[in-house]
Protein backbone atom coordinates (compact mmCIF):
# COMPACT_ATOMS: atom_id res chain seq x y z
CA UNK A 1 0.00 0.00 0.00
CA UNK A 2 2.82 2.55 0.69
CA UNK A 3 3.79 2.17 -3.00
CA UNK A 4 0.30 3.31 -3.94
CA UNK A 5 0.75 6.62 -2.10
CA UNK A 6 4.00 7.21 -3.95
CA UNK A 7 2.33 6.46 -7.29
CA UNK A 8 -0.64 8.74 -6.65
CA UNK A 9 1.72 11.49 -5.45
CA UNK A 10 3.70 11.24 -8.69
CA UNK A 11 0.46 11.21 -10.70
CA UNK A 12 -0.99 14.29 -9.00
CA UNK A 13 2.26 16.30 -9.04
CA UNK A 14 2.81 15.60 -12.72
CA UNK A 15 -0.86 16.24 -13.55
CA UNK A 16 -0.70 19.58 -11.69
CA UNK A 17 2.44 20.67 -13.53
CA UNK A 18 1.28 19.62 -17.00
CA UNK A 19 -2.23 20.94 -16.34
CA UNK A 20 -0.75 24.36 -15.49
CA UNK A 21 1.37 24.18 -18.63
CA UNK A 22 -1.69 23.33 -20.73
CA UNK A 23 -3.60 26.25 -19.18
CA UNK A 24 -0.71 28.60 -20.02
CA UNK A 25 -1.01 27.63 -23.68
CA UNK A 26 -4.82 28.09 -23.50
CA UNK A 27 -5.45 24.34 -23.70
CA UNK A 28 -7.95 22.34 -21.61
CA UNK A 29 -6.55 20.85 -18.41
CA UNK A 30 -7.51 17.39 -19.67
CA UNK A 31 -4.66 17.72 -22.16
CA UNK A 32 -2.12 17.90 -19.33
CA UNK A 33 -3.72 15.10 -17.31
CA UNK A 34 -3.63 12.63 -20.22
CA UNK A 35 -0.01 13.51 -20.96
CA UNK A 36 0.81 12.89 -17.29
CA UNK A 37 -0.68 9.40 -17.62
CA UNK A 38 1.31 8.81 -20.79
CA UNK A 39 4.55 9.74 -19.04
CA UNK A 40 4.09 7.74 -15.83
CA UNK A 41 2.54 4.77 -17.63
CA UNK A 42 3.88 3.70 -21.01
CA UNK A 43 7.01 5.90 -20.95
CA UNK A 44 8.47 5.21 -17.49
CA UNK A 45 6.25 2.28 -16.40
CA UNK A 46 5.85 3.60 -12.83
CA UNK A 47 2.18 2.59 -12.64
CA UNK A 48 2.10 -0.83 -10.94
CA UNK A 49 -1.34 -0.71 -9.28
CA UNK A 50 -3.53 -0.17 -12.32
CA UNK A 51 -6.56 -1.87 -10.77
CA UNK A 52 -6.78 0.74 -8.00
CA UNK A 53 -6.46 3.62 -10.45
CA UNK A 54 -9.03 1.94 -12.70
CA UNK A 55 -11.47 1.83 -9.76
CA UNK A 56 -10.81 5.52 -9.03
CA UNK A 57 -11.44 6.27 -12.70
CA UNK A 58 -14.82 4.49 -12.51
CA UNK A 59 -15.76 6.61 -9.49
CA UNK A 60 -14.82 9.73 -11.45
CA UNK A 61 -17.05 8.72 -14.37
CA UNK A 62 -19.95 7.95 -12.01
CA UNK A 63 -19.65 11.34 -10.26
CA UNK A 64 -19.36 13.10 -13.61
CA UNK A 65 -22.62 11.58 -14.83
CA UNK A 66 -24.31 12.13 -11.45
CA UNK A 67 -23.67 15.86 -11.81
CA UNK A 68 -24.68 15.83 -15.49
CA UNK A 69 -28.04 14.43 -14.42
CA UNK A 70 -28.32 16.79 -11.45
CA UNK A 71 -27.66 19.89 -13.57
CA UNK A 72 -29.82 18.85 -16.53
CA UNK A 73 -32.81 21.18 -16.93
CA UNK A 74 -35.48 19.87 -19.29
CA UNK A 75 -37.34 23.18 -19.03
CA UNK A 76 -34.28 24.90 -20.52
CA UNK A 77 -34.31 22.41 -23.40
CA UNK A 78 -37.89 23.40 -24.12
CA UNK A 79 -36.77 27.02 -24.53
CA UNK A 80 -34.18 26.20 -27.20
CA UNK A 81 -34.84 26.56 -30.91
CA UNK A 82 -36.90 23.72 -32.39
CA UNK A 83 -34.23 23.54 -35.11
CA UNK A 84 -31.59 22.23 -32.67
CA UNK A 85 -32.65 18.53 -32.85
CA UNK A 86 -32.39 18.63 -36.66
CA UNK A 87 -28.94 20.28 -36.56
CA UNK A 88 -27.82 17.68 -34.00
CA UNK A 89 -29.15 14.78 -36.10
CA UNK A 90 -27.41 16.02 -39.26
CA UNK A 91 -24.09 16.53 -37.45
CA UNK A 92 -24.19 13.15 -35.67
CA UNK A 93 -25.16 11.24 -38.82
CA UNK A 94 -22.58 12.88 -41.11
CA UNK A 95 -19.82 12.55 -38.50
CA UNK A 96 -20.60 8.85 -38.00
CA UNK A 97 -20.58 8.11 -41.75
CA UNK A 98 -17.42 10.14 -42.39
CA UNK A 99 -15.38 8.67 -39.51
CA UNK A 100 -16.51 5.15 -40.45
CA UNK A 101 -15.40 5.71 -44.06
CA UNK A 102 -12.03 7.12 -42.97
CA UNK A 103 -11.52 4.28 -40.45
CA UNK A 104 -12.19 1.69 -43.16
CA UNK A 105 -9.77 3.52 -45.48
CA UNK A 106 -7.16 3.24 -42.70
CA UNK A 107 -7.73 -0.55 -42.61
CA UNK A 108 -9.49 -0.75 -39.25
CA UNK A 109 -11.73 -3.78 -38.81
CA UNK A 110 -15.47 -3.44 -39.41
CA UNK A 111 -16.28 -3.59 -35.67
CA UNK A 112 -13.56 -1.14 -34.66
CA UNK A 113 -14.55 1.27 -37.44
CA UNK A 114 -18.24 1.26 -36.41
CA UNK A 115 -17.51 1.72 -32.71
CA UNK A 116 -14.85 4.36 -33.37
CA UNK A 117 -17.35 6.31 -35.48
CA UNK A 118 -20.00 5.91 -32.77
CA UNK A 119 -17.92 7.30 -29.89
CA UNK A 120 -16.53 10.27 -31.84
CA UNK A 121 -19.84 11.85 -32.94
CA UNK A 122 -20.13 13.75 -29.63
CA UNK A 123 -18.53 17.10 -28.73
CA UNK A 124 -17.12 18.18 -25.38
CA UNK A 125 -19.61 19.96 -23.12
CA UNK A 126 -17.00 20.72 -20.45
CA UNK A 127 -14.47 22.22 -22.88
CA UNK A 128 -16.96 24.22 -24.94
CA UNK A 129 -18.85 25.67 -21.96
CA UNK A 130 -15.52 26.71 -20.39
CA UNK A 131 -14.34 28.41 -23.61
CA UNK A 132 -17.64 30.22 -24.18
CA UNK A 133 -17.82 31.23 -20.53
CA UNK A 134 -14.31 32.72 -20.71
CA UNK A 135 -15.42 34.72 -23.76
CA UNK A 136 -18.72 35.71 -22.07
CA UNK A 137 -20.55 34.24 -25.07
CA UNK A 138 -22.77 31.70 -23.29
CA UNK A 139 -25.77 34.04 -23.50
CA UNK A 140 -25.28 34.80 -27.19
CA UNK A 141 -27.51 33.11 -29.76
CA UNK A 142 -24.70 30.88 -31.00
CA UNK A 143 -23.82 30.06 -27.38
CA UNK A 144 -27.38 28.99 -26.66
CA UNK A 145 -27.60 26.90 -29.84
CA UNK A 146 -24.24 25.28 -29.04
CA UNK A 147 -25.29 24.39 -25.49
CA UNK A 148 -28.61 23.02 -26.78
CA UNK A 149 -26.78 20.73 -29.23
CA UNK A 150 -24.37 19.61 -26.50
CA UNK A 151 -27.21 18.73 -24.12
CA UNK A 152 -28.90 16.62 -26.79
CA UNK A 153 -25.58 14.93 -27.57
CA UNK A 154 -25.07 14.16 -23.87
CA UNK A 155 -28.50 12.53 -23.70
CA UNK A 156 -27.65 10.42 -26.78
CA UNK A 157 -24.30 9.49 -25.20
CA UNK A 158 -26.05 8.34 -22.01
CA UNK A 159 -28.42 6.17 -24.08
CA UNK A 160 -25.46 4.70 -25.99
CA UNK A 161 -23.67 4.01 -22.70
CA UNK A 162 -26.71 2.13 -21.36
CA UNK A 163 -26.93 0.01 -24.52
CA UNK A 164 -23.20 -0.68 -24.67
CA UNK A 165 -23.15 -1.83 -21.06
CA UNK A 166 -25.41 -4.72 -22.12
CA UNK A 167 -23.37 -5.88 -25.10
CA UNK A 168 -20.87 -7.86 -23.07
CA UNK A 169 -23.47 -9.99 -21.32
CA UNK A 170 -26.08 -11.12 -23.86
CA UNK A 171 -26.33 -12.63 -27.29
CA UNK A 172 -27.86 -10.31 -29.89
CA UNK A 173 -31.23 -12.15 -29.79
CA UNK A 174 -31.88 -11.11 -26.19
CA UNK A 175 -30.19 -7.71 -26.07
CA UNK A 176 -33.22 -5.55 -26.88
CA UNK A 177 -35.71 -7.34 -24.63
CA UNK A 178 -33.20 -7.42 -21.76
CA UNK A 179 -32.42 -3.72 -22.08
CA UNK A 180 -36.11 -2.78 -22.16
CA UNK A 181 -37.07 -4.96 -19.18
CA UNK A 182 -34.19 -4.06 -16.90
CA UNK A 183 -34.10 -0.46 -18.08
CA UNK A 184 -37.78 0.01 -17.32
CA UNK A 185 -37.30 -1.54 -13.88
CA UNK A 186 -34.53 0.92 -13.08
CA UNK A 187 -36.36 3.94 -14.47
CA UNK A 188 -39.66 3.11 -12.72
CA UNK A 189 -37.81 2.71 -9.41
CA UNK A 190 -36.14 6.11 -9.85
CA UNK A 191 -39.49 7.76 -10.72
CA UNK A 192 -41.16 6.26 -7.65
CA UNK A 193 -38.29 7.41 -5.40
CA UNK A 194 -38.45 10.92 -6.88
CA UNK A 195 -42.23 11.21 -6.52
CA UNK A 196 -42.69 9.77 -3.03
CA UNK A 197 -39.44 9.74 -1.03
CA UNK A 198 -36.49 11.82 -2.18
CA UNK A 199 -37.87 15.32 -1.56
CA UNK A 200 -38.84 14.62 2.06
CA UNK A 201 -35.65 12.65 2.81
CA UNK A 202 -33.32 15.30 1.42
CA UNK A 203 -35.27 18.13 3.08
CA UNK A 204 -34.49 16.46 6.41
CA UNK A 205 -30.85 15.78 5.47
CA UNK A 206 -30.41 19.44 4.45
CA UNK A 207 -30.54 20.52 8.11
CA UNK A 208 -26.88 19.49 8.25
CA UNK A 209 -24.86 20.16 5.08
CA UNK A 210 -22.31 17.43 5.84
CA UNK A 211 -25.09 14.86 6.17
CA UNK A 212 -26.67 16.21 2.96
CA UNK A 213 -23.37 15.66 1.15
CA UNK A 214 -22.99 12.13 2.50
CA UNK A 215 -26.63 11.31 1.76
CA UNK A 216 -26.30 12.46 -1.86
CA UNK A 217 -23.12 10.40 -2.29
CA UNK A 218 -24.76 7.36 -0.72
CA UNK A 219 -27.76 7.67 -3.04
CA UNK A 220 -25.53 8.09 -6.13
CA UNK A 221 -23.45 5.01 -5.26
CA UNK A 222 -26.54 3.00 -4.33
CA UNK A 223 -28.08 3.64 -7.76
CA UNK A 224 -24.72 2.94 -9.43
CA UNK A 225 -24.53 -0.41 -7.59
CA UNK A 226 -28.11 -1.26 -8.54
CA UNK A 227 -27.42 -0.46 -12.20
CA UNK A 228 -24.34 -2.65 -12.07
CA UNK A 229 -26.41 -5.48 -10.53
CA UNK A 230 -28.82 -5.18 -13.49
CA UNK A 231 -25.82 -5.43 -15.84
CA UNK A 232 -25.88 -1.76 -16.81
CA UNK A 233 -22.91 0.56 -16.44
CA UNK A 234 -22.69 1.94 -12.88
CA UNK A 235 -22.39 5.39 -14.46
CA UNK A 236 -25.88 5.03 -15.95
CA UNK A 237 -27.29 4.47 -12.45
CA UNK A 238 -25.40 7.50 -11.15
CA UNK A 239 -26.84 9.60 -13.98
CA UNK A 240 -30.40 8.54 -13.11
CA UNK A 241 -29.71 9.33 -9.45
CA UNK A 242 -28.62 12.85 -10.39
CA UNK A 243 -31.59 13.28 -12.71
CA UNK A 244 -34.00 12.32 -9.93
CA UNK A 245 -32.52 15.01 -7.66
CA UNK A 246 -32.63 17.74 -10.33
CA UNK A 247 -34.97 20.64 -9.54
CA UNK A 248 -35.02 19.81 -5.80
CA UNK A 249 -34.37 22.59 -3.30
CA UNK A 250 -31.02 21.02 -2.40
CA UNK A 251 -29.63 20.54 -5.91
CA UNK A 252 -27.24 23.53 -5.80
CA UNK A 253 -25.85 22.62 -2.38
CA UNK A 254 -25.33 19.02 -3.48
CA UNK A 255 -23.67 20.04 -6.74
CA UNK A 256 -21.33 22.56 -5.11
CA UNK A 257 -20.12 20.02 -2.54
CA UNK A 258 -19.72 17.06 -4.90
CA UNK A 259 -18.04 19.01 -7.70
CA UNK A 260 -14.56 19.15 -6.05
CA UNK A 261 -14.72 15.41 -5.29
CA UNK A 262 -15.71 14.73 -8.91
CA UNK A 263 -12.83 16.87 -10.16
CA UNK A 264 -10.31 14.88 -8.11
CA UNK A 265 -11.50 11.51 -9.36
CA UNK A 266 -11.73 12.82 -12.94
CA UNK A 267 -8.07 13.82 -12.78
CA UNK A 268 -7.31 10.20 -11.89
CA UNK A 269 -9.57 9.05 -14.74
CA UNK A 270 -7.72 11.11 -17.35
CA UNK A 271 -4.33 10.13 -15.95
CA UNK A 272 -5.42 6.49 -16.08
CA UNK A 273 -6.57 7.01 -19.66
CA UNK A 274 -3.10 8.30 -20.53
CA UNK A 275 -1.58 5.11 -19.15
CA UNK A 276 -3.66 3.11 -21.63
CA UNK A 277 -1.94 4.64 -24.66
CA UNK A 278 0.06 1.94 -26.38
CA UNK A 279 3.58 2.92 -27.42
CA UNK A 280 3.89 -0.09 -29.68
CA UNK A 281 3.12 0.99 -33.24
CA UNK A 282 2.69 4.56 -31.92
CA UNK A 283 3.82 6.21 -35.19
CA UNK A 284 1.10 4.41 -37.18
CA UNK A 285 -1.58 5.16 -34.54
CA UNK A 286 -0.55 8.83 -34.38
CA UNK A 287 -0.77 9.19 -38.16
CA UNK A 288 -4.22 7.57 -38.08
CA UNK A 289 -5.25 9.94 -35.28
CA UNK A 290 -4.18 12.96 -37.37
CA UNK A 291 -6.28 11.85 -40.35
CA UNK A 292 -9.34 11.01 -38.22
CA UNK A 293 -9.01 14.26 -36.25
CA UNK A 294 -8.91 16.27 -39.48
CA UNK A 295 -12.04 14.46 -40.71
CA UNK A 296 -13.88 15.07 -37.41
CA UNK A 297 -12.99 18.78 -37.27
CA UNK A 298 -13.94 19.44 -40.90
CA UNK A 299 -17.14 17.37 -40.93
CA UNK A 300 -18.48 18.79 -37.66
CA UNK A 301 -17.58 22.33 -38.68
CA UNK A 302 -19.04 22.06 -42.19
CA UNK A 303 -22.15 20.03 -41.29
CA UNK A 304 -23.19 22.34 -38.44
CA UNK A 305 -22.40 25.56 -40.32
CA UNK A 306 -24.14 24.62 -43.57
CA UNK A 307 -27.19 23.09 -41.88
CA UNK A 308 -27.64 26.25 -39.79
CA UNK A 309 -27.26 28.48 -42.86
CA UNK A 310 -29.87 26.38 -44.66
CA UNK A 311 -32.23 26.70 -41.67
CA UNK A 312 -32.00 30.49 -41.79
CA UNK A 313 -29.31 31.39 -39.26
CA UNK A 314 -26.86 34.15 -40.13
CA UNK A 315 -23.35 33.20 -41.21
CA UNK A 316 -21.73 34.51 -38.04
CA UNK A 317 -23.98 32.47 -35.73
CA UNK A 318 -23.63 29.37 -37.93
CA UNK A 319 -19.83 29.46 -38.20
CA UNK A 320 -19.25 30.22 -34.51
CA UNK A 321 -21.45 27.25 -33.56
CA UNK A 322 -19.59 24.97 -35.98
CA UNK A 323 -16.20 26.08 -34.66
CA UNK A 324 -17.32 25.48 -31.07
CA UNK A 325 -18.30 21.84 -31.76
CA UNK A 326 -15.21 20.77 -33.72
CA UNK A 327 -13.84 18.21 -31.23
CA UNK A 328 -14.76 14.91 -29.61
CA UNK A 329 -16.20 14.60 -26.12
CA UNK A 330 -15.11 13.43 -22.69
CA UNK A 331 -17.98 10.96 -23.21
CA UNK A 332 -16.00 9.57 -26.16
CA UNK A 333 -13.26 8.63 -23.72
CA UNK A 334 -15.74 7.11 -21.26
CA UNK A 335 -17.43 5.06 -23.99
CA UNK A 336 -14.21 3.72 -25.48
CA UNK A 337 -13.07 2.49 -22.05
CA UNK A 338 -16.44 0.75 -21.55
CA UNK A 339 -16.02 -0.94 -24.93
CA UNK A 340 -12.46 -1.95 -24.05
CA UNK A 341 -13.64 -3.48 -20.76
CA UNK A 342 -15.92 -5.77 -22.78
CA UNK A 343 -13.04 -6.48 -25.19
CA UNK A 344 -15.13 -5.13 -28.06
CA UNK A 345 -12.30 -2.89 -29.28
CA UNK A 346 -8.55 -3.38 -29.38
CA UNK A 347 -6.19 -1.52 -27.08
CA UNK A 348 -4.84 0.34 -30.12
CA UNK A 349 -8.33 1.80 -30.67
CA UNK A 350 -8.31 3.17 -27.10
CA UNK A 351 -4.96 4.80 -27.86
CA UNK A 352 -6.35 6.12 -31.14
CA UNK A 353 -9.41 7.77 -29.51
CA UNK A 354 -7.23 9.23 -26.75
CA UNK A 355 -4.85 10.79 -29.28
CA UNK A 356 -7.80 12.08 -31.31
CA UNK A 357 -9.14 13.75 -28.15
CA UNK A 358 -5.79 15.48 -27.56
CA UNK A 359 -5.55 16.70 -31.15
CA UNK A 360 -9.17 17.88 -31.47
CA UNK A 361 -9.16 19.52 -28.01
CA UNK A 362 -6.02 21.47 -28.95
CA UNK A 363 -7.17 22.55 -32.42
CA UNK A 364 -10.76 23.42 -31.46
CA UNK A 365 -9.60 25.55 -28.52
CA UNK A 366 -7.72 27.82 -30.91
CA UNK A 367 -10.60 27.78 -33.42
CA UNK A 368 -12.89 29.21 -30.72
CA UNK A 369 -10.29 31.71 -29.50
CA UNK A 370 -9.68 33.07 -33.02
CA UNK A 371 -13.27 32.73 -34.30
CA UNK A 372 -13.56 36.44 -35.16
CA UNK A 373 -10.46 36.33 -37.36
CA UNK A 374 -11.79 33.18 -39.05
CA UNK A 375 -15.19 34.75 -39.79
CA UNK A 376 -13.49 37.75 -41.38
CA UNK A 377 -11.52 35.40 -43.64
CA UNK A 378 -14.43 33.09 -44.56
CA UNK A 379 -17.20 35.70 -44.73
CA UNK A 380 -17.24 36.05 -48.55
CA UNK A 381 -17.46 32.26 -48.97
CA UNK A 382 -20.21 31.85 -46.36
CA UNK A 383 -22.22 34.65 -47.98
CA UNK A 384 -22.76 32.30 -50.94
CA UNK A 385 -24.67 29.89 -48.67
CA UNK A 386 -26.46 32.42 -46.46
CA UNK A 387 -30.13 33.01 -47.17
CA UNK A 388 -31.02 36.40 -48.60
CA UNK A 389 -33.58 36.91 -45.85
CA UNK A 390 -32.32 34.95 -42.81
CA UNK A 391 -34.87 33.93 -40.18
CA UNK A 392 -32.44 35.28 -37.58
CA UNK A 393 -33.51 38.91 -37.56
CA UNK A 394 -30.98 41.53 -36.57
CA UNK A 395 -33.13 44.62 -36.18
CA UNK A 396 -36.35 45.84 -34.64
CA UNK A 397 -37.43 48.62 -36.96
CA UNK A 398 -38.35 51.79 -35.07
CA UNK A 399 -37.74 54.46 -37.72
CA UNK A 400 -34.61 56.29 -38.91
CA UNK A 401 -31.90 56.96 -36.34
CA UNK A 402 -30.00 60.25 -36.11
CA UNK A 403 -27.89 61.94 -33.41
CA UNK A 404 -28.37 58.86 -31.28
CA UNK A 405 -26.32 56.93 -28.71
CA UNK A 406 -25.27 53.39 -29.61
CA UNK A 407 -25.11 51.28 -26.43
CA UNK A 408 -23.31 47.95 -26.83
CA UNK A 409 -24.15 45.36 -24.19
CA UNK A 410 -27.04 45.46 -21.75
CA UNK A 411 -25.70 43.90 -18.55
CA UNK A 412 -25.78 45.63 -15.17
CA UNK A 413 -23.93 48.73 -16.35
CA UNK A 414 -25.86 48.81 -19.61
CA UNK A 415 -29.21 48.63 -17.78
CA UNK A 416 -28.19 51.57 -15.59
CA UNK A 417 -27.26 53.64 -18.64
CA UNK A 418 -30.55 52.79 -20.36
CA UNK A 419 -32.48 54.15 -17.36
CA UNK A 420 -30.39 57.33 -17.46
CA UNK A 421 -30.81 57.87 -21.21
CA UNK A 422 -34.58 57.24 -20.99
CA UNK A 423 -34.96 59.86 -18.25
CA UNK A 424 -32.98 62.38 -20.33
CA UNK A 425 -34.96 61.39 -23.48
CA UNK A 426 -31.76 60.70 -25.42
CA UNK A 427 -32.26 58.81 -28.74
CA UNK A 428 -30.87 55.35 -28.05
CA UNK A 429 -29.99 52.17 -29.94
CA UNK A 430 -29.07 49.06 -27.90
CA UNK A 431 -26.95 46.31 -29.48
CA UNK A 432 -26.72 42.93 -27.74
CA UNK A 433 -26.15 39.31 -28.81
CA UNK A 434 -28.54 37.86 -26.23
CA UNK A 435 -31.95 37.47 -27.95
CA UNK A 436 -33.82 37.53 -24.63
CA UNK A 437 -32.23 40.82 -23.60
CA UNK A 438 -32.96 42.32 -27.02
CA UNK A 439 -36.63 41.31 -26.74
CA UNK A 440 -36.92 42.68 -23.18
CA UNK A 441 -35.35 46.04 -24.09
CA UNK A 442 -37.38 46.30 -27.29
CA UNK A 443 -40.58 45.80 -25.27
CA UNK A 444 -39.66 48.97 -23.39
CA UNK A 445 -39.97 50.91 -26.65
CA UNK A 446 -36.21 51.22 -27.20
CA UNK A 447 -34.52 50.75 -30.59
CA UNK A 448 -32.58 47.47 -30.59
CA UNK A 449 -30.25 45.45 -32.77
CA UNK A 450 -29.64 41.76 -32.20
CA UNK A 451 -26.09 40.66 -33.00
CA UNK A 452 -22.41 41.53 -32.66
CA UNK A 453 -21.36 45.12 -33.35
CA UNK A 454 -18.25 43.81 -35.13
CA UNK A 455 -20.52 42.17 -37.74
CA UNK A 456 -20.50 44.43 -40.87
CA UNK A 457 -24.30 44.05 -41.24
CA UNK A 458 -24.81 45.28 -37.67
CA UNK A 459 -22.39 48.18 -38.22
CA UNK A 460 -24.47 49.36 -41.18
CA UNK A 461 -27.80 48.85 -39.41
CA UNK A 462 -26.59 50.88 -36.39
CA UNK A 463 -26.20 54.04 -38.54
CA UNK A 464 -22.87 54.84 -36.91
CA UNK A 465 -22.19 57.70 -39.31
CA UNK A 466 -25.24 59.52 -37.87
CA UNK A 467 -24.58 58.67 -34.20
CA UNK A 468 -23.18 61.11 -31.64
CA UNK A 469 -21.82 58.63 -29.11
CA UNK A 470 -20.97 54.94 -28.88
CA UNK A 471 -20.77 53.30 -25.44
CA UNK A 472 -19.49 49.75 -25.06
CA UNK A 473 -20.19 48.10 -21.70
CA UNK A 474 -18.66 44.74 -22.71
CA UNK A 475 -15.48 43.68 -20.90
CA UNK A 476 -13.90 41.74 -23.75
CA UNK A 477 -10.74 43.60 -24.79
CA UNK A 478 -10.63 42.09 -28.28
CA UNK A 479 -14.23 43.15 -28.95
CA UNK A 480 -13.52 46.72 -27.83
CA UNK A 481 -10.30 46.89 -29.86
CA UNK A 482 -12.19 45.66 -32.93
CA UNK A 483 -14.91 48.29 -32.38
CA UNK A 484 -12.27 51.02 -32.20
CA UNK A 485 -10.54 49.66 -35.31
CA UNK A 486 -13.84 49.56 -37.26
CA UNK A 487 -14.61 53.18 -36.34
CA UNK A 488 -11.08 54.24 -37.26
CA UNK A 489 -11.29 52.58 -40.70
CA UNK A 490 -14.73 54.07 -41.38
CA UNK A 491 -13.54 57.52 -40.37
CA UNK A 492 -16.67 58.10 -38.29
CA UNK A 493 -16.15 61.14 -36.04
CA UNK A 494 -17.99 59.77 -33.06
CA UNK A 495 -17.16 59.87 -29.34
CA UNK A 496 -16.11 56.43 -28.14
CA UNK A 497 -16.56 55.24 -24.54
CA UNK A 498 -15.55 51.65 -23.78
CA UNK A 499 -15.20 49.46 -20.70
CA UNK A 500 -12.21 47.58 -19.26
CA UNK A 501 -11.74 45.36 -16.19
CA UNK A 502 -8.17 46.49 -15.44
CA UNK A 503 -6.03 49.62 -15.59
CA UNK A 504 -3.60 47.94 -18.02
CA UNK A 505 -6.34 47.17 -20.56
CA UNK A 506 -7.76 50.69 -20.13
CA UNK A 507 -4.40 52.23 -21.10
CA UNK A 508 -4.24 50.02 -24.20
CA UNK A 509 -7.75 51.09 -25.21
CA UNK A 510 -6.82 54.76 -24.75
CA UNK A 511 -3.78 54.23 -27.00
CA UNK A 512 -6.03 52.69 -29.67
CA UNK A 513 -8.39 55.68 -29.84
CA UNK A 514 -10.95 55.46 -27.00
CA UNK A 515 -12.14 58.87 -25.75
CA UNK A 516 -12.89 57.49 -22.29
CA UNK A 517 -12.56 54.08 -20.62
CA UNK A 518 -14.91 53.00 -17.84
CA UNK A 519 -13.35 50.81 -15.13
CA UNK A 520 -16.40 49.76 -13.05
CA UNK A 521 -14.32 48.54 -10.12
CA UNK A 522 -12.64 51.94 -9.73
CA UNK A 523 -15.82 53.93 -10.38
CA UNK A 524 -17.72 51.77 -7.90
CA UNK A 525 -15.03 52.26 -5.24
CA UNK A 526 -14.94 56.02 -5.81
CA UNK A 527 -18.74 56.23 -5.56
CA UNK A 528 -18.74 54.28 -2.28
CA UNK A 529 -16.02 56.47 -0.78
CA UNK A 530 -17.89 59.61 -1.88
CA UNK A 531 -21.12 58.32 -0.33
CA UNK A 532 -19.43 57.44 2.97
CA UNK A 533 -17.71 60.81 3.23
CA UNK A 534 -20.93 62.69 2.46
CA UNK A 535 -22.78 60.58 5.03
CA UNK A 536 -20.09 61.27 7.62
CA UNK A 537 -20.31 65.02 6.93
CA UNK A 538 -24.13 64.75 6.96
CA UNK A 539 -24.27 66.11 3.38
CA UNK A 540 -26.59 63.30 2.38
CA UNK A 541 -29.76 61.87 3.92
CA UNK A 542 -29.25 58.11 3.90
CA UNK A 543 -32.91 57.41 4.63
CA UNK A 544 -33.99 59.42 1.57
CA UNK A 545 -31.24 57.79 -0.49
CA UNK A 546 -32.41 54.36 0.70
CA UNK A 547 -35.99 55.01 -0.45
CA UNK A 548 -34.79 56.27 -3.82
CA UNK A 549 -32.48 53.27 -4.28
CA UNK A 550 -35.19 50.84 -3.17
CA UNK A 551 -37.60 52.29 -5.75
CA UNK A 552 -34.96 52.08 -8.50
CA UNK A 553 -34.21 48.42 -7.67
CA UNK A 554 -37.92 47.53 -7.78
CA UNK A 555 -38.20 49.19 -11.21
CA UNK A 556 -35.22 47.22 -12.49
CA UNK A 557 -36.65 43.93 -11.27
CA UNK A 558 -39.95 44.84 -12.92
CA UNK A 559 -38.19 45.53 -16.22
CA UNK A 560 -36.37 42.20 -16.06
Amino acid sequence: MPAFFLEITIALVLASFLGALASFFKQPLVFGYILAGLIIGPVFSTFSRQEIFASFAQVGIALLLFLVGLELKFRELAGFSKKIPLITFIQVLLTFLSVFAVAKYLNLSQTNAVLLALVTVFSSTALVVKLLSDKRDLDSLYGQVTVGILILQDLIAIAVLIVLSQLGNFTPTFIISSIILKGLTLIILVILLKEFLLASIFDKLAKNLEILFLGALAYAFMMAALANFLDFSPSAGAFLAGLSLANTREEYQIASRIRPLRDFFLVIFFVFLGTQISLSNLKVIFNQALVISLAIILVKLISVTLSMLYLGFRKRTALFTGLSLAQISEFSLVLILVLASFQLVEKETVSLVTLVSLITFAVSSYLVIFDRKIINYLSPLLSLFERRNPNEKIQKEEGELKDHVVLIGCGRLGSTLISLFKKKKVPLLVVDFNPYIVERVSNQGINTLFGDITDPDIVEAASLSKAKLIVSTVFDKEDNLEILEILKKRGDRIAKIVTAPTEKEALELYERGANYVIIPRILGGERIVELLLRSWKKDVNLERLKKSHFKELKERIGNN
